[in-house]
């Protein structure tokens, strides 16, 4: 009887040591990387980079500066910041206060903001080269318009 009293105090210990938001989301987050057009290259300034659409795996205590790259185009950054999640509050209101320097060390205890990053380059560049070219292509009759409206 005592063994088990040991066992389960030992398991509850565990649990409130190693932290809500560790345990529930983990010291990284996924953030996805849109773009318009698509297959942009997005590097990351700690190396990483995808061809959109994709997504970074990044660990959740760093901030880091997106880059992205597309021909024609000047490149474009978006900042991921950090802040506190909810699990970590969480932490504090409901289960103990030695919890959350266990989530501050991990650095499951941030999120990085925004989870979601849009890139757009469709009015610079290629894209929009290629939008133009597009929809001529879409509307062969109009070049005959253009063409008189510039006469005139």
């Amino acid at each position: 009887m005592t063994k088990a009293i040991l066992v389960i105090n030992l398991l509850i210990l565990a649990i409130l040591a190693s932290g809500c938001a560790t345990i529930v989301t983990g010291k990284y987050q996924n953030v996805s990387v849109t773009s318009e057009p698509t297959g942009v290259l997005v590097r990351a300034d700690n190396g990483m980079s995808i061809t959109t659409p994709g997504s970074f795996k990044l660990m959740r205590n760093q901030r880091y500066t997106l880059i992205a790259e597309y021909p024609g185009a000047e490149p474009q950054q978006k900042k991921l910041k950090r802040g506190l999640q909810g699990w970590f509050w969480g932490n504090i209101l409901l289960v103990s206060c030695v919890c959350f320097p266990i989530d501050l060390t991990t650095g499951s205890a941030y999120k990085l903001i925004p989870g979601q990053v849009h890139f757009d380059f469709t009015s610079t560049g290629m894209a929009a080269v290629n939008r133009k070219y597009s929809y001529l292509e879409t509307y062969p009759d109009i070049i005959d318009q253009i063409y008189t409206d510039g006469l005139n």
